[in-house]
């Protein structure tokens, strides 16, 4: 039985762990406060520059109707701003002041501004609830798991573990558990309400005054600095209930029957953390707040099991609980993800209950396609969710839930590195992804290839993301590409289309790619060298990449008859992967066509004209081959 000074050091890990991902998310959020308040500059510079002189403006002026040009651009907005709820799941009460919006004859300038604010903070706090939502998922599970992995490795005893599901999830991640009955979505939703509030206020007494805009921008900057500030306590005080309650849930089930406080030791500890460190409670005493974490905003105590010298063996009375009452040895040097494909949800165990762990079933990437191939062949009707579960389960990547849920893109694989090891926190599908099937069917494959990365080594740390990510992101859509053409689907529009066409060019020069011509050819070698373990250690591929001299722009100059005599065909199939932008088809046409001109004189692209090239180019390189 080990003593406490060894489950204080153990679970003072993990807690770590768990307090970085919170972390991880308010970055996350800080990023999508910085984009919005970005955003709202740049509508009320642009607002005051059509409609104001000499930097001011009366309330009479803002007052007027929009000209009839004003009006039907900002209903062109609105439409955009329609379209973007109605995918991403925007409030329900939002999208019905936007209809009432473009529905009105007549629309003040002032109103205008305030509409289009306001936009900007909806899919702010929509992005923000999405992210500490997927974020709180997976501090739960991983929390709960990780700390049953602790226990039994520090008592050497292992025994099954049923898995989690996603309803378990939904239910406790919904519950409110403050003393104001509220739960963190609802929290956010006030704080939206509060900042619009302030914004618009702010708005119209600059607007009033004649001031100078910049001053209603330094105001907003602030009361959204305020609001950022609030996000960070919102977050790491969830984080910090979420660890505890996936303790708590872990500790009943495992049959921990006391529980004892630790606190983080330093000058920041608070007094609470201080009084509370060391004391002992029986489980059903454990109430966040009160008896367990978090004791305040920012806290940073946690939990670990209390054994009294006269307890027994837990696990062998745990497992007498269980179907067979069969326990196993966990050896000391049994790694999490060796833990969690032996013991959760019905894993391979380890081959002797006195011997090593066993590291779950071994695929290999033609059986992987094989079960993949006979799943969609027999459930051609199946649901998202099934179908990647199925697709996780036939590559071997274990007890990791696919979530189908709202967020702004088609999917993310969300890994984290320590040192140098991978470990995948959750794989996310978008709930609202308006695509048609097969590409809802690429995504399931392209995040499923990030997925297989768990537990392999990486040196993401030691090389710039960007590098990292141009050969994982590249190699992840091609990867998608190859086993979709597996179960039949080819001819897609890719995802990442400036990557594909800066990188795969290069690829082909080198000698293990020269033979791959489309764009699963490349995926077929990169599925395989994954299936097979090898780590994603891009920097010394992408080093070799570099290496060889390759201009895009130059390069699509190759293709430029065949773009040309299939414009409107390859427009068609890139708005496939892009549906929300098919409105602007014409102009889409005219900035590819703009864009074989701008390149054949030498001159610049602007940011749309290389949008269309990359993706019309990726399409005529998977059609016609890599050149």
């Amino acid at each position: 039985m080990k003593d406490s000074a060894y489950w204080r050091e153990r679970f003072g890990q993990l807690e770590a762990a768990q307090d970085q991902m919170g972390a991880d998310a308010y970055l996350e959020i800080e990023r999508i406060y910085r984009r919005a308040q970005k955003e709202i500059e740049g509508r009320i510079n642009t607002w005051y520059q059509r409609f104001a002189a000499n930097n001011g403006i009366s309330m009479a002026e803002a007052r007027k109707m929009l000209s009839g040009d004003d009006l039907k651009e900002f209903k062109w907005d609105v439409e955009d701003y329609i379209k973007y709820g109605q995918e991403n799941a925007v409030d329900g009460r939002w999208m019905r002041e936007l209809e009432n919006a473009s529905a009105k004859f007549h629309i003040s300038r002032l109103e205008a501004l305030k509409l289009q604010t306001q936009q900007s903070l909806e899919v702010m706090f929509g992005s923000q609830l999405d992210s500490i939502d997927t974020a709180m998922r997976a501090i739960y599970l991983n929390g709960y798991y990780h700390t049953a992995y602790e226990l039994q490795k520090g008592l050497r005893i292992g025994w099954d573990i049923a898995g989690i599901d996603q309803s378990q999830v939904e239910k406790i991640i919904s519950r409110p558990w403050a003393a104001d009955g509220k739960n963190f979505s609802e929290r956010i939703w006030g704080n939206k309400q509060k900042l619009i509030s302030e914004v618009h206020k702010e708005l119209t007494q600059n607007v009033m005054l004649g001031q100078d805009p910049q001053k209603a921008i330094d105001a907003i900057a602030r009361k959204m600095g305020t609001s950022k500030h609030n996000a960070g306590r919102l977050v790491m005080t969830e984080e910090a209930y979420f660890s505890s309650a996936a303790q708590k849930d872990c500790f009943n089930d495992l049959d921990v029957v006391q529980y004892e406080i630790v606190a983080t030791m330093d000058s920041h500890t608070s007094e609470i953390c201080r009084e509370m460190d060391g004391k002992v409670f029986p489980m059903e005493d454990f109430e966040p707040g009160v008896t367990a974490p978090p004791f305040h905003v920012y806290c940073r105590s946690t939990t670990i099991p209390h054994f009294d010298d006269d307890f027994g063996q837990i696990g062998e009375r745990a497992a007498r609980d269980e179907r067979t009452g069969k326990t196993y040895h966990v050896p000391a040097d049994m790694t999490y993800k060796e833990w969690k494909g032996s013991f959760v949800g019905g894993g391979a165990k380890p081959s002797s209950q006195q011997g090593g762990a066993g590291a779950g079933k071994v695929r290999d990437a033609a059986s992987a396609i094989n079960d993949i191939k006979t799943y969609h062949s027999s459930n051609p009707a199946a649901g998202r969710q099934a179908f990647a579960q199925e697709v996780l389960s036939a590559m071997d990547i274990q007890n990791v839930p696919a979530n189908i849920i709202p967020m702004n893109e088609w999917g993310y694989c969300r890994l984290r590195v320590q040192g140098s090891d991978i470990e995948v926190v959750d794989y996310n599908l978008n709930a609202n992804d308006g695509r048609d099937k097969e590409y809802q069917i690429k995504t399931a494959f392209h995040e499923a290839y990030h997925a297989k990365a768990d537990g392999m080594k990486t040196d993401h740390g030691s090389i710039p993301q960007d590098s990292w990510l141009d050969i994982e992101e590249t190699f992840a859509e091609c990867s998608a590409h190859y086993l979709a053409s597996q179960i039949g689907i080819t001819d897609i529009a890719p995802s990442y289309p400036a990557r594909l066409v800066d990188i795969l060019p290069r690829l082909k020069r080198l000698p293990e790619y020269a033979s791959c011509d489309t764009i699963a050819d490349f995926g077929k070698i990169a599925f395989e060298e994954r299936m097979a373990g090898v780590p994603p250690v891009w920097g010394p591929l992408h080093k070799r990449v570099m290496g060889v001299h390759h201009d895009w722009q130059s390069y699509a100059k190759m293709y430029f008859d065949e773009i040309r005599a299939n414009a409107d065909d390859y427009i068609d199939k890139m708005l496939e992967n892009m549906p929300k932008y098919k409105r602007y088809r014409s102009s889409m046409k005219k900035d590819l066509a703009d864009a074989m001109q701008d390149i054949d004189n030498g001159r610049a692209l602007s940011s749309n004209e290389r949008l269309v090239m990359s993706s019309v180019l990726s399409i005529a390189m998977d059609r016609s081959g890599v050149r």
